[in-house]
């Protein structure tokens, strides 16, 4: 019997991957371990919020995106811990699939076109590099059209402001 391990974020998508590991992991799993990675605040912002404040607003955000994980995963029947970390996303959630000593990582990604999938920084591929644990990647919907239309816009004013800026 194998731990899994999924990250939740409140998204959508982190509870797409909770039910795909949910769905295809009956009978075969011990136990689903969700990790919350608590946003680091930067230093300058940190210096003028109080950090009982600081604390109470990321207990506050890893409840709202655990609650609904976690009662899917309970009403399956699944044993199931949660975490919550602090710190850069890749490098959290490969320390605690260590530390927890799980056999696998199931997330989520989006369906992008291959513009996207080369200038996108993808968790996905950051974690595999990162860790030695097995990383199962879940697909999820398309990108919506807004995804879809970002990036290459984006290129297309970059390669504008570029031609501009080289006429002067």
């Amino acid at each position: 019997m194998k731990r899994i391990l999924v990250p939740v974020d409140g998204s959508a998508q982190g509870l797409a991957a909770v039910k795909a590991a949910v769905a295809e992991c009956r009978g075969n799993v011990s136990r689903i371990d969700l990790v919350h990675v608590a946003p680091t605040l930067n230093r300058h912002v940190s210096r003028f919020v109080p950090k009982a404040e600081r604390d109470g607003w990321r207990e506050e955000r890893a409840r709202a995106a655990l609650d609904p994980a976690r009662r899917l995963v309970e009403s399956a029947g699944i044993a199931c811990n949660t975490h919550v970390t602090r710190g850069p996303l890749v490098t959290a959630l490969a320390d605690t699939a260590r530390l927890l000593g799980v056999q696998e990582i199931v997330l989520t990604a989006t369906r992008r076109g291959p513009l996207a999938q080369f200038l996108a920084n993808s968790l996905s591929t950051r974690l595999i590099e990162r860790t030695s644990v097995p990383v199962r990647v879940v697909p999820t919907s398309a990108a919506s059209p807004f995804e879809r239309m970002a990036v290459p816009t984006g290129v297309a004013a970059g390669f504008a402001l570029l031609a501009f800026a080289i006429e002067d």
